[in-house]
């Protein structure tokens, strides 16, 4: 019993401190960054006491090759907040659902990954992001950040630009980001960079974590590696480059029968397409560093 009252305590404790450390006298600036193929938005927030904060969670991104449903690369801002957001139906829906709000969402329980058919929540919520666009400098502002019934999706390329964020994952980010206000407008936009790095290098595990290059651009994956690592300064002269190759074209192989699978399985009918946890890692390949000593 005395263990569950600590516990309790402290997590009451950790929660008071959170709401505290996000008031609105306490944040001082913040900036979003979101890699595409990794699927991860990062929200970083300097408080008044000169310290900085990350919070990352897992997203959705825009699907296919048409840059009409990508999300799109480059700077903006996020520059408002809603709750109580609805969606419609759209063209790919019979004629007589396309333009009608969607009142129940077919689904899958997290828990069973059984299918199930529930309510649209009444608070869902979303952050507005104009964004100008590094390919070809047009200015975006249809595309935004929001909350998802289908929470299988995120990790995937499967909405039509916009970013899809769990429940869990946005009532926590729609509170922490511009805390001052609950609704509407934002005062001070945060600034947004979307970008697309297919490669990350992580110093302390001797690993690059290489993405699927999901919207298929000119990418070379030795380059994007070698790149990362002389940026972090490491001698990859010393690097077995034919070992590189070679991993690097197994992680292609997998690549492109993950992509393949993933988008038939999103359109398929609701029922049919969820995406389970394992399936997804597959977008991603760890390259473990090999040098010559």
């Amino acid at each position: 019993m005395k263990r569950q009252v600590v516990i309790w305590v402290l997590v009451w404790v950790f929660r008071i401190s959170w709401s505290f450390a996000y008031s609105p006298e306490n944040v001082v600036e913040q900036m979003v960054y979101l890699n595409i193929p990794a699927y991860r938005l990062s929200l970083y927030t300097k408080f008044i006491n000169g310290e900085w904060d990350r919070f990352s969670i897992p997203v959705g991104v825009g699907k296919g090759t048409k840059q009409s449903t990508q999300t799109p690369t480059g700077q903006g801002t996020l520059y408002a907040k809603a709750t109580g957001v609805t969606f419609q139906y759209g063209s790919q829906n019979p004629p007589e659902l396309v333009g009608k709000t969607i009142t129940h969402s077919n689904t899958f329980d997290k828990t069973t990954l059984e299918p199930v058919t529930i309510k649209m929540p009444a608070d869902m919520r979303s952050i507005f992001m104009r964004i100008t666009s590094d390919i070809d400098a047009q200015f975006y502002t249809q595309f935004v950040l929001h909350e998802t019934t289908d929470w299988y999706t995120v990790g995937t390329p499967a909405s039509s630009g916009c970013v899809r964020i769990d429940r869990d994952d946005m009532q926590r980010l729609y509170q922490m980001l511009a805390p001052s206000v609950s609704e509407g407008n934002m005062l001070t936009p945060v600034s947004i960079v979307t970008y697309y790095d297919v490669a990350e290098y992580y110093p302390e595990r001797q690993m690059v974590l290489l993405h699927a290059n999901i919207y298929q651009r000119r990418i070379d994956y030795v380059h994007e590696v070698l790149r990362d690592l002389q940026e972090a300064g490491v001698n990859t002269q010393l690097m077995n480059i034919p070992a590189l190759v070679d991993v690097i074209r197994q992680a292609e192989a997998q690549f492109e029968v993950t992509l393949q699978t993933i988008t038939e399985r999103l359109r398929k009918p609701p029922f049919e397409r969820l995406v389970r946890e394992h399936e997804k890692q597959l977008l991603h390949f760890p390259v473990y560093l090999r040098f010559r000593y």
